[in-house]
């Protein structure tokens, strides 16, 4: 039996209306079992009820468990096996097959799978022209840096020493100094707040280093 592949390279192309974007997803390759690795990568659901499948030397012990486990399963309706539409194995097929699986998807043909196995070791990947659903991203925090925490807590240490004082002066009728207040505050404040800064700056200089920045 005589193949004959035909390739048309160009970079003018037409766009034509009711194309689908493409979406390959990460092929799971190097397995050894079969029954077992197949229902596992259906359950992850790279793609929802794929249409058809694609596969290529594939040998008994891969073919055969892998269309038992897609009964089972009830998917991938439409079976198609290249060497018994093109004829031998060759080392391009699994190529085509990908290749025709993209055509497929992008003429809205559904989400495609794509079976092929080299010296014995079986892989699988979806083509899809869908997205999968993707977790949200996490809500924006902000987080409080240590220096403004620190300078609340100057400002809160100072008025809890201006109640204290004032509890006990309270009975002696004693005014308390204004300036006094406002190196009072700027003493408490001042200290925290540098103390705040070091931190700030020790601990952000070490999450850079461990960010390797």
């Amino acid at each position: 039996m005589e193949n004959v592949t035909a390739l048309l390279l160009t970079n003018y192309y037409i766009k034509t209306e009711g194309e689908k974007p493409v979406y390959l997803y990460q092929p799971m390759t190097g397995v050894i079992d079969v029954e077992r690795a197949v229902p596992v990568y259906l359950r992850a659901e790279a793609v929802s009820k794929p249409k058809q499948i694609w596969y290529t030397g594939l040998s008994r012990t891969e073919k055969y468990p892998l269309l038992e486990v897609l009964d089972e399963k009830k998917v991938v309706p439409d079976r198609l096996e290249l060497e018994m539409s093109l004829g031998e194995h060759s080392a391009g097929y699994p190529w085509l097959a990908l290749a025709l699986a993209s055509d497929a998807v992008v003429y809205a043909q559904g989400d495609q799978f794509v079976a092929a196995s080299d010296q014995k070791k079986f892989s699988v990947t979806a083509v899809s022209s869908r997205l999968t659903h993707q977790p949200d991203y996490p809500a924006e925090k902000m987080y409080t840096p240590p220096w403004s925490s620190a300078g609340i807590s100057g400002m809160m240490l100072f008025f809890a020493v201006i109640l204290t004082m004032c509890s006990f002066s309270g009975n002696e009728g004693k005014d308390i100094s204004g300036w006094f207040l406002v190196i009072l505050f700027v003493i408490f404040t001042g200290l925290m707040t540098a103390a705040g800064i070091f931190i700030t700056w020790l601990h952000g200089d070490k999450a850079y280093q461990h960010m390797g920045m």
